[in-house]
Protein backbone atom coordinates (compact mmCIF):
# COMPACT_ATOMS: atom_id res chain seq x y z
CA UNK A 1 0.00 0.00 0.00
CA UNK A 2 0.86 3.39 -0.73
CA UNK A 3 1.82 7.07 1.47
CA UNK A 4 -0.40 9.77 0.49
CA UNK A 5 -0.36 13.16 1.09
CA UNK A 6 -3.81 14.36 1.34
CA UNK A 7 -4.12 18.85 0.94
CA UNK A 8 -7.17 18.97 1.35
CA UNK A 9 -8.58 22.52 3.16
CA UNK A 10 -12.05 21.53 3.92
CA UNK A 11 -11.78 19.42 7.70
CA UNK A 12 -14.98 17.01 6.46
CA UNK A 13 -13.39 15.81 2.87
CA UNK A 14 -10.24 15.33 4.75
CA UNK A 15 -11.87 12.84 6.45
CA UNK A 16 -14.07 11.05 4.08
CA UNK A 17 -10.56 10.86 1.55
CA UNK A 18 -8.22 9.92 4.37
CA UNK A 19 -10.95 7.31 5.62
CA UNK A 20 -11.78 5.47 2.49
CA UNK A 21 -7.76 5.94 1.52
CA UNK A 22 -6.60 4.25 5.39
CA UNK A 23 -9.98 1.75 4.84
CA UNK A 24 -8.22 0.77 1.52
CA UNK A 25 -4.56 0.08 3.18
CA UNK A 26 -2.90 3.33 2.70
CA UNK A 27 -0.86 5.59 5.29
CA UNK A 28 -2.43 9.51 4.98
CA UNK A 29 -1.00 12.37 6.22
CA UNK A 30 -3.34 15.56 5.85
CA UNK A 31 -2.39 19.02 5.30
CA UNK A 32 -4.86 21.92 5.00
CA UNK A 33 -2.86 23.86 2.63
CA UNK A 34 0.03 23.75 0.10
CA UNK A 35 2.68 25.13 2.96
CA UNK A 36 1.30 23.05 5.86
CA UNK A 37 1.46 20.87 2.75
CA UNK A 38 5.60 21.28 1.91
CA UNK A 39 6.65 20.53 5.34
CA UNK A 40 4.95 16.87 5.76
CA UNK A 41 6.36 16.31 2.33
CA UNK A 42 9.94 16.88 3.79
CA UNK A 43 8.80 14.83 7.03
CA UNK A 44 7.26 11.64 5.65
CA UNK A 45 7.74 9.15 2.86
CA UNK A 46 5.35 9.43 -0.31
CA UNK A 47 3.68 7.96 -3.00
CA UNK A 48 1.35 9.93 -4.02
CA UNK A 49 0.00 13.81 -3.15
CA UNK A 50 -3.81 14.66 -3.66
CA UNK A 51 -3.66 18.29 -3.75
CA UNK A 52 -6.46 20.08 -3.79
CA UNK A 53 -7.20 23.32 -6.43
CA UNK A 54 -8.43 25.76 -4.09
CA UNK A 55 -7.02 26.07 -0.40
CA UNK A 56 -5.79 29.11 1.85
CA UNK A 57 -2.68 30.01 2.36
CA UNK A 58 -0.80 28.46 -0.70
CA UNK A 59 -3.12 26.60 -3.51
CA UNK A 60 -2.75 23.82 -5.14
CA UNK A 61 -0.73 24.87 -8.00
CA UNK A 62 1.68 27.17 -6.24
CA UNK A 63 2.27 23.83 -4.00
CA UNK A 64 3.19 21.98 -7.38
CA UNK A 65 5.74 24.27 -8.66
CA UNK A 66 7.51 24.52 -5.55
CA UNK A 67 7.40 20.78 -4.65
CA UNK A 68 8.63 19.86 -8.13
CA UNK A 69 7.69 16.23 -8.60
CA UNK A 70 10.79 16.19 -11.31
CA UNK A 71 12.57 16.51 -8.33
CA UNK A 72 10.84 13.52 -6.42
CA UNK A 73 11.10 10.70 -8.69
CA UNK A 74 8.55 7.96 -8.03
CA UNK A 75 6.49 10.61 -6.62
CA UNK A 76 2.76 11.23 -8.64
CA UNK A 77 0.35 13.80 -7.56
CA UNK A 78 -3.82 13.72 -8.60
CA UNK A 79 -5.73 16.82 -8.38
CA UNK A 80 -8.78 17.40 -6.38
CA UNK A 81 -11.07 19.85 -7.70
CA UNK A 82 -14.63 21.26 -8.43
CA UNK A 83 -13.43 23.13 -11.51
CA UNK A 84 -14.16 21.05 -14.94
CA UNK A 85 -11.97 23.51 -17.07
CA UNK A 86 -9.60 21.71 -19.67
CA UNK A 87 -7.22 24.69 -19.65
CA UNK A 88 -6.31 24.52 -15.92
CA UNK A 89 -6.26 20.44 -15.83
CA UNK A 90 -3.20 21.38 -18.84
CA UNK A 91 -1.07 23.59 -16.58
CA UNK A 92 -1.07 20.94 -13.77
CA UNK A 93 -0.10 18.19 -16.46
CA UNK A 94 2.64 20.23 -17.16
CA UNK A 95 4.16 20.62 -13.17
CA UNK A 96 3.61 16.44 -13.47
CA UNK A 97 0.58 15.59 -12.73
CA UNK A 98 -0.98 12.42 -13.67
CA UNK A 99 -4.80 12.91 -13.19
CA UNK A 100 -7.43 14.66 -11.48
CA UNK A 101 -10.34 14.20 -9.83
CA UNK A 102 -13.70 16.44 -9.72
CA UNK A 103 -14.82 16.12 -6.49
CA UNK A 104 -18.23 16.24 -6.51
CA UNK A 105 -18.56 13.97 -9.38
CA UNK A 106 -16.61 10.42 -8.35
CA UNK A 107 -17.81 7.91 -6.11
CA UNK A 108 -15.58 6.34 -3.32
CA UNK A 109 -15.23 3.42 -5.77
CA UNK A 110 -14.11 5.57 -8.62
CA UNK A 111 -12.28 8.13 -6.57
CA UNK A 112 -10.02 4.14 -5.13
CA UNK A 113 -9.65 3.46 -8.76
CA UNK A 114 -8.17 6.66 -10.04
CA UNK A 115 -5.63 6.25 -6.74
CA UNK A 116 -4.96 2.68 -8.04
CA UNK A 117 -4.25 3.50 -11.45
CA UNK A 118 -2.06 6.04 -11.05
CA UNK A 119 -0.01 4.30 -8.06
CA UNK A 120 0.40 1.00 -11.01
CA UNK A 121 1.22 4.21 -13.49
Amino acid sequence: MANILLLEDYASLQKVYAKILEAAGHTVWVAENGEVGLIMAAEHPVDLILVDVLMPVMEGFEFLQTYNLKKHPGVKAVVLTNINDNDLMKKFYKLGASNYIIKANTEPKDFLQIISDTLSE
